[in-house]
């Protein structure tokens, strides 16, 4: 919760409610002029929508799971999309203040990874063959992985063991994004065949936990302890924050005994060493035959600074539409490899999301 304050901006405005005593409404009928003006890798440039063939649009797109509001400025062959991350995304409806002025950074590229999925940090390891990695339904790689791109991912592994059984397993992983669900599922099966399940991590804030084996509901607390068969089984915990943000936790404890479980995936996430992206801006340029994008470059210095807000109608759609007035001092690296700067002026249309 601790960059709502600071990085609440136009995420609160586009993708949940607008407070009307903050932001000025200009007429239906006085749609805005939409542009963009300064300079790119040296060179002064402007574009106004219904110059030139260009037109402005505005969407929003799901980034590796997390909502990206953008307003794009395009007639085919030249193309300025520039957008902004959801932030606090394991939050449900969240709200927040804002106020002109306020100071957006660039994502920046990441040079560490934020997870390593591999079956040898399990501690049933030495029992697994091999394991295919799925996120998001996308085929990932076998045995060892890296994800290095912030995102929420439904992570799946497709396991298989020494005697050649098999188990699949999906969880949620936040990754670079701020974790509002920092829990981990722990459990300990003695020689009588009790099972004893716990919570470690973020859980001064929990409000409830509900445990199942399988598709059965079986306890709700933040321990649970029961007889357990002697088979294989998936132990699910439904944790529920009181702040709204909820995860399932799926783990494979194994009454056989036969060293076939599988951890909490939280083992496979690593520390995170630069700074998330909530509420983080990117900037992507097609121009004179060339791709641009700061998600290629390191903006340490990379700003994006609202000048003005207000809201509008779409005149077609009747949609309620965010103008949006900033600065941009950003670097972008092209396709072959060249790195440019960019300050420019921008106006630009975001839809809202009530």
């Amino acid at each position: 919760m601790k960059k709502i304050i600071l990085l609440f901006l136009v995420m609160s405005v586009l993708v949940f409610s607008c407070k009307k005593n903050q932001i000025e409404p200009i007429p239906e009928n006085n749609i805005p002029v939409f542009t963009i003006d300064g300079e790119f890798g040296g060179e002064s440039i402007h574009y106004s929508a219904g110059d030139d063939g260009i037109v402005m649009n505005g969407a929003i797109e799901t980034r590796n799971g997390v909502n990206y509001a953008y307003g794009e400025f395009t007639n085919g062959s030249t193309k300025f999309k520039l957008g902004i991350f959801d932030g606090n995304v394991a939050i449900p409806g969240i709200q927040g203040s804002f106020a002109v002025g306020d100071t957006f950074f660039f994502a920046k590229k990441r040079t560490e990874p934020l997870a390593y999925l591999s079956a040898a940090m399990l501690t049933s390891g030495s029992k697994i063959n091999s394991v295919d990695w799925y996120a998001n339904s996308v085929f990932l790689g076998s045995n060892n992985v890296e994800i290095k791109e912030p995102g929420v991912y439904k992570i799946c592994g497709e396991f298989t063991f020494d005697d050649n059984s098999t188990e699949t397993i999906c969880n949620t992983m936040y990754l670079g994004f701020e974790n509002d669900v920092d829990v981990s599922v722990r459990h300990f099966l003695n020689e009588n065949s009790i099972l004893n399940l716990w919570l470690e991590g973020n859980v001064s804030d929990i409000d409830s936990v509900r445990w199942y084996f399988g598709d059965e509901y079986k306890w709700t607390g933040e321990t649970c302890t029961k007889d357990f068969s002697f088979e294989p089984k998936l132990v699910t915990a439904k944790v529920f924050y009181a702040n709204g943000a909820e995860i399932s936790k799926t783990i494979r404890v194994d009454g056989t005994f036969n060293g076939h479980w599988i951890d909490d995936f939280s083992v496979f996430q690593l520390p995170i060493i630069e700074s998330n992206w909530d509420y983080n801006v990117g900037l992507e340029v097609e121009r004179n035959g060339q791709t641009f994008s700061t998600f290629n470059v390191t903006n340490y210095k990379g700003s994006f600074i609202v000048k003005k807000l207000d809201y509008y109608v779409h005149p077609m759609t009747g949609a309620p539409m965010i103008r949006i007035e900033a600065d941009v001092d950003a670097k972008l690296k092209s396709s072959t490899g060249a790195v440019v700067t960019t300050t420019l002026n921008v106006v630009l249309g975001i839809p809202k999301i009530n």
